[in-house]
C-alpha cells in the first residue's frame, strides 16, 4: 500500500459507488445515454473550501459541491465518455474537475457537483 492509499484510508469517509458512462449514441437528433458500468471506490469526501469556493460559477451553492480524494482515477466529460457520477449520501454528483498528484503518493482530487436528477 502506498503512502497516499494509507492517508486516504486513514481519513476516508467511506466507500462510494461510481457510475461510469461511455459515449452514448445519436440517431435522428436523439441522444441515447450509454448504460453505465459501476465501480466502488474508497475515498475521503470533504466540503469545498478556499480557492475552490472562489471558482464556483455564479449562482452555484457551496453545499452542492464537494471535494473527493481517492486513489482511483475519476473522469470528467471527454472523448472516452460522459463525466463519472458518484453517489454520496444518496445524492448523485457529477465529476467536474480532476487533479492528479504523484509527488509523494499517487492519488486524485476531484471536484464534484450535485445533480438535481440522477
Amino acid at each position: 500500500m502506498s503512502f497516499g492509499s494509507d492517508v486516504i484510508t486513514a481519513f476516508g469517509t467511506g466507500t462510494y459507488t461510481v457510475q461510469r458512462y461511455a459515449l452514448g449514441t445519436s440517431s435522428s437528433g436523439h441522444y441515447t445515454r450509454a448504460t453505465p458500468t459501476t465501480l466502488t471506490i474508497s475515498a475521503s469526501v470533504q466540503p469545498v473550501t478556499g480557492r475552490a469556493l472562489r471558482d464556483l460559477r455564479e449562482g452555484q451553492v457551496a453545499g452542492d459541491v464537494k471535494i473527493v480524494y481517492t486513489g482511483t482515477e475519476l473522469r470528467t466529460v471527454g472523448p472516452a465518455g460522459e463525466a463519472d457520477v458518484i453517489v454520496i449520501d444518496g445524492d448523485h454528483y457529477r465529476v467536474t474537475k480532476v487533479e492528479h498528484f504523484s509527488v509523494i503518493s499517487d492519488h486524485y482530487r476531484a471536484t464534484v457537483e450535485r445533480l438535481e436528477v440522477p
